[in-house]
């Protein structure tokens, strides 16, 4: 499955701006990375890990860096 992102134009339908907004969070929101992940390992001929194996490795990544403020 491609994403591709929606440009936004003056003279778009409503409905279309909601639509284009929602695909815009739903990025930010990192909605669509296994898929990109998925995507990138199939392209690389490796085994994808399980949506829970993908979201626990992002959660240990994300975690196991230390923080440091100021």
């Amino acid at each position: 499955m491609r994403i591709r992102p929606m440009i936004w134009k003056p003279n778009m339908h409503p409905l279309t701006t909601l639509r284009a907004i929602w695909q815009f969070l739903r990025e930010a929101c990192g909605e669509y990375d296994y898929e990109r992940y998925v995507e990138r390992a199939r392209a690389l001929g490796a085994e994808p890990m399980t949506p829970q194996e993908f979201y626990l490795s992002r959660l240990e990544h994300k975690h196991s860096r230390p923080t440091r403020c100021c």
